[in-house]
């Protein structure tokens, strides 16, 4: 049996609802909204409707990230980008618990692909007038007044960008680039993120629980696809999956890109 620690940010001590108050019924919705977007991931319209109707209770506010989440992605693959822009920017909050953090970088990352798109169109268009791409981005802006793109990624990061020219032609026009995130690198691209189904290819089911020093929990899945054990705890780390929520019948957790609802 193979087994894998991912080790998370210190901020999970805030906020993390534990099973002694959590709403079972609640918790039974949101797993029926999470396995419905996952078996139906291409019924994107039907999707959002039944993400607005689990809004419609405001009880269960403290779960809206993941409908959000599961909305503006559902917006995005029906290839709607400004009204999903918009639910990526509702997304991201001021809270501190650690679904939120989750959520903002969430917001953030789906947002600087949507930015990219903006800019590859800028791109699109310098070149069908100068027959090249531009050495720099701020080109665009200086040439084209295009104000529109954005300089930054949502990390506040310049972009990695880097025009190109054929290795065949030495001292020819620029005829490819390169656009990346910093942050995210070769996740950049909206169209591969778009890709899988909703929740990616993990197979989970929550297989231990156990409380270490000072009430720290940690969680231990297995993972069915990959035959594999993640172990997730509360410490500091840069593992691929994040501890969002802890319950009396699911775990939440955070991909990056996707909120994963777990059971037993």
């Amino acid at each position: 049996m193979n087994r894998v620690v991912y080790k998370l940010s210190c901020f999970f001590l805030i906020g993390v609802a534990y099973a002694s108050g959590a709403d079972v019924p609640i918790e039974s919705r949101v797993r029926k909204l999470w396995n419905y977007a996952r078996a139906g991931s291409t019924n994107h319209i039907e999707i959002l409707s039944a993400c607005a109707h689990f809004e419609r209770d405001p009880s269960a506010a403290s779960f809206f990230p993941v409908s959000r989440g599961i909305a503006a992605w559902a917006e995005t693959s029906e290839g709607r980008l400004e009204r999903a822009r918009k639910l990526w920017g509702r997304l991201s909050t001021s809270g501190s618990s650690a679904m939120a953090n989750s959520a903002n970088e969430m917001s953030r990352r789906w947002q600087t692909r949507l930015d990219r798109e903006n800019i590859k169109a800028a791109l699109q268009r310098y070149y069908l007038r100068e027959i090249e791409y531009p050495r720099r981005l701020k080109k665009l802006q200086d040439t084209e007044g295009d104000f529109a793109i954005e300089l930054l990624d949502r990390w506040q990061r310049p972009w990695v960008y880097r025009a190109q020219t054929p290795e065949h032609l030495p001292g020819a026009l620029q005829q490819t680039y390169l656009l990346d995130s910093e942050r995210m690198g070769d996740k950049s691209d909206l169209g591969a993120a778009l890709g899988p189904r909703y929740g990616g290819d993990f197979q989970l089911r929550v297989k231990q629980l156990r409380t270490l020093e000072a009430g720290n929990k940690e969680v231990t899945l297995y993972d069915e696809a990959l035959d594999l054990d993640v172990v997730l705890t509360q410490r500091f780390g840069s593992g691929q999956l994040e501890l969002t929520y802890v319950g009396t019948t699911i775990v939440i957790v955070s991909s990056g890109d996707h909120w994963i609802v777990v059971s037993e």
